[in-house]
């Protein structure tokens, strides 16, 4: 046989062995799957306003395979001033919440995003992060749709003290949309407190559940509501009574 027929044979025969690799390949990578889930942490479960926290998120590639374009949003929430981040792989952008984390290999086992914030106000203050890509292929879970029992999302919380002027009271408001509120107080059932607001005259730390959900953060009963009192006397009428005498 011809030496240049032999080699064009050759050729073709490769090129047509190269295309039906890269076919199977993309049809390896439509149906791949994977599973990526959050865990969020956060340095201090109590604060004041003024002072600086530190949220944790790990990105914790549970399949052990390679995943590509992978993004996780984690938007500060009122409350919390942004100071900056620090991440093993990707950007952070205060802005849009998103931490786009690109992709990652098979051999990855756990990726973390550090943010730092001022606390600015006071409250139960719940910061959430959850992976918003790529939008399928997931095991177990369904990226970017506000799943709490999801593997995908992860919350954490730190509790702000309340100061409750003395005489005064304070209404705390639990999230709208569930049923069968019930407040605690000090960990104790409060008769008859089944609404979704409750009026407080007290000092302590305040949590509820609902018949939905009746435990993790999104209740508050990892970071209860904490009210303090703030009574402020006339220091100097006061010294005048004590030491009026006959």
């Amino acid at each position: 046989m011809d030496s240049k027929l032999i080699v064009f044979t050759q050729r073709v025969f490769l090129k047509i062995a190269f295309a039906i690799s890269f076919v199977l390949l993309l049809s390896f990578s439509s149906f791949a799957q994977h599973d990526l889930a959050l865990q969020k942490s956060v340095d201090l479960s109590t604060a004041s306003i003024g002072d600086e926290v530190r949220f944790t998120i790990e990105l914790i590639n549970e399949a052990g395979t390679a995943v590509a374009g992978v993004e996780v949003r984690d938007l500060l929430p009122a409350g919390l001033s942004y100071v900056g981040f620090n991440a093993d792989q990707g950007t952070y952008s205060a802005a849009t919440g998103i931490w786009n984390v690109g992709n990652i290999l098979a051999t990855d086992d756990t990726i973390r995003l550090e943010i730092a914030a001022n606390v600015t106000q006071d409250g139960v203050l719940f910061n959430q992060a959850e992976v918003t890509a790529p939008l399928s292929g997931d095991i177990d879970s369904t990226p970017d749709n506000g799943d709490i029992y999801e593997d995908d999302l992860a919350t954490a919380c730190l509790s702000v003290e309340i100061l409750l002027t003395c005489g005064n009271t304070l209404t705390l408001t639990a999230p709208s949309g569930y049923t069968g509120y019930q407040w605690f107080k000090d960990g104790l059932v409060i008769d008859g407190e089944t609404m979704e607001t409750l009026v407080v005259d007290t000092t302590g730390n305040f949590t509820f559940t609902t018949n939905e959900i009746t435990t993790g953060c999104e209740t508050g009963l990892c970071c209860p509501v904490i009210v303090t009192e703030d009574c402020q006397f006339d220091l100097a009428l006061d010294k005048m009574l004590t030491s009026t005498g006959p």
